[in-house]
């Protein structure tokens, strides 16, 4: 049986790891934007929503999502639909 403090620092390791993947994922994605273009299921807070225009080439995985379903297009509408506070 593994100690309690020990298997509290192994959950935290494994949050860490999977943040950094997520953060790695996203910034893939920021650097291929004409992928956004092809049908991708995305989640975003109405739940999972189909996106894009385009069929993927044959052949090709397409990822234009994370593994936890962040895509950029949801990520430009969310940020376009935030007031912004009045200049002072």
């Amino acid at each position: 049986m593994i100690p309690t403090p020990l298997r509290r620092l192994f959950k935290r390791l494994q949050r860490f790891t999977a943040n950094l993947r997520e953060l790695e994922e996203r910034r893939a994605l920021l650097d291929r934007p004409w992928e956004e273009d092809f049908l991708h299921w995305a989640c975003d807070d109405h739940g999972w929503q189909l996106h894009g225009h385009f069929v993927p080439p044959p052949r090709r995985r397409a990822s234009s999502v994370t593994s936890q379903g962040w895509c950029p297009g949801t990520a430009a509408r969310t940020h376009q639909k935030r007031p912004v506070p009045p200049a002072r």
